[in-house]
């Protein structure tokens, strides 16, 4: 017994149908999945055998098919079908499957997508079950068995949408650059995010937009310790310097949802003069578009937290606490830094989320506070906190010369420490005496040397 995949594979999937064959491994339950274009894209082969269709006859079907054959047993005859809401709240039996046999018929949610996308068992037996045997005995067994499927068979899922994401942020790219350079790849996790997998997928995209050639990369040794230095500094983009290829670099930024980073997309370059080209504004705004709707989507489908966001992108007091949580709760536990700006004029309070918004990294992230802001760093040992509050410190200072209403107080503090909750985090956080931002005495006014911006990157060497 075993489960057919009907999605576009990017990921290694071997550990995760091997866990589904342990957890439903007998001959009387059958499990499908339906994705949000009402397809069934992934099922195991007791379906085949209920329904009487081949593999390929299952495959992509919509849902209403099945229910109509449960409810004709394949006649041609007219029936009304049940709304495809009541399918995911209530259990239905259908009998005459067998000699005296009945198939039980239950859908569940696929995390907060609407249906009838959604996971849906059948389960037979060998006699219709009563009401009472059905909701004392059969319900409890059908609803366990979804608790211990729901999100290795959601991140199954995952690829049909994963997949028409890149391809679609792919060509946007491979548009933008000339002719000799049309190569990108994506280096993507093959779990959920970086939270929870250290193994990748590397898909390269190469040609024109029009006729463009994809091919997902076997892995080697060196391509994994590649790999791992990226993982090592998953906030940061790379600068990776090649020998052998007609581009001599190549920019490999992070696509990502707040703290959650998803994977790597790397874009050829001549040379480094690139940068001064408003191209790399659109680059960064694709690659941003794509970790938003890669994040949401996962969001929808429970694989990561429900955030509660303002319009301006700031999370609220719960959400964030949620977010630390899930770096404290990460093997091993993920470090950060965390910034409290104790706004004295509060209405400033879009001005100081717009400012920072503009100075953090992508995977930096603010949250509310009712005094004013918190800023998190992600991927930042808490003995760096005082340079990291320096910086931000001379920002400010700078900025109260124009505007006096920009003054605030900034205080500090990291992870790891002895606090291991977010709620203990963040009242240790409130405790801590700010450092007050004045105007500056001095202006600095030595010019930034253009190379010296490459400094934030992860310099790399790529294995050819």
């Amino acid at each position: 017994m075993g489960f057919f995949l009907f999605t576009r594979s990017l990921r290694d999937t071997t550990e995760s149908k091997k866990i589904l064959e342990m957890i439903i491994s007998d001959n009387q339950t059958a499990c499908f999945v339906v994705n949000e274009e009402n397809q069934i894209v992934i099922f195991n082969d007791i379906l085949s055998l209920f329904l009487g269709w081949s593999v390929n006859a299952v495959a992509r079907k919509p849902l209403e098919d099945v229910l109509r054959h449960l409810m004709t047993q394949g006649q041609d005859v007219p029936v009304t079908l049940p709304s495809l809401d009541s399918v995911q709240t209530e259990f239905r039996v259908y009998k005459n499957f067998g000699k005296r046999g009945a198939l039980l018929f239950r859908g569940y949610p696929l995390g907060g997508l609407p249906p009838p996308a959604g996971i849906y068992f059948l389960y037979r037996q060998e006699d219709p079950p009563t009401e009472k045997i059905v909701h004392q005995y059969l319900a409890p067994v059908i609803d366990k068995l979804y608790s211990r499927t729901r999100q290795h068979l959601a991140m199954l899922a995952l690829d049909d949408y994963d997949l028409r994401e890149i391809d679609r942020t792919s060509r946007e790219i491979l548009n933008t650059l000339g002719p000799m350079l049309q190569h990108v790849r994506v280096f993507l996790v093959n779990r959920v995010s970086m939270d929870d997998s250290s193994h990748f997928a590397r898909i390269l995209f190469d040609g024109p937009p029009e006729s463009v050639q994809e091919s997902l990369e076997g892995i080697l040794y060196g391509d994994t310790i590649f790999f791992q230095r990226l993982f090592g500094n998953s906030g940061r983009p790379a600068l990776v310097g090649h020998t052998e290829l007609p581009w001599k670099y190549e920019f490999l930024f992070p696509f990502n949802w707040y703290h959650h980073v998803f994977g790597w997309m790397g874009i050829p370059v001549a040379s480094l003069d690139i940068w001064r080209n408003p191209v790399r504004f659109s680059w960064q705004d694709a690659l941003g578009e794509l970790g938003q709707s890669m994040g949401l989507q996962r969001s929808r489908m429970g694989l990561l937290p429900q955030y509660r966001i303002s319009p301006d992108g700031v999370l609220d007091g719960t959400s964030l606490g949620i977010a630390l949580d899930s770096m404290i709760g990460r093997t091993p536990p993920r470090p950060f830094v965390l910034l409290l700006f104790r706004i004295l004029d509060r209405s400033m309070r879009d001005e100081f989320v717009r400012l920072l918004g503009k100075a953090k990294r992508g995977t930096d992230f603010l949250g509310e506070h009712p005094e004013g802001l918190v800023a998190v760093f992600p991927d930042e040992d808490p003995t760096f906190r005082q340079s990291i509050t320096d910086r931000y410190k001379k920002i400010f200072e700078k900025l109260i010369v124009s505007d006096f209403r920009f003054q605030c107080t900034i205080s500090s503090y990291g992870f790891p420490a002895r606090e291991w909750t977010s709620g203990e985090v963040l009242a240790r956080l409130n405790e801590v005496k700010g450092a007050d931002v004045r105007p500056a005495i001095e202006m600095a006014t030595d010019d930034v040397v253009f190379d010296d911006w490459f400094k934030k990157f992860l310099l790399l060497k790529d294995f050819e």
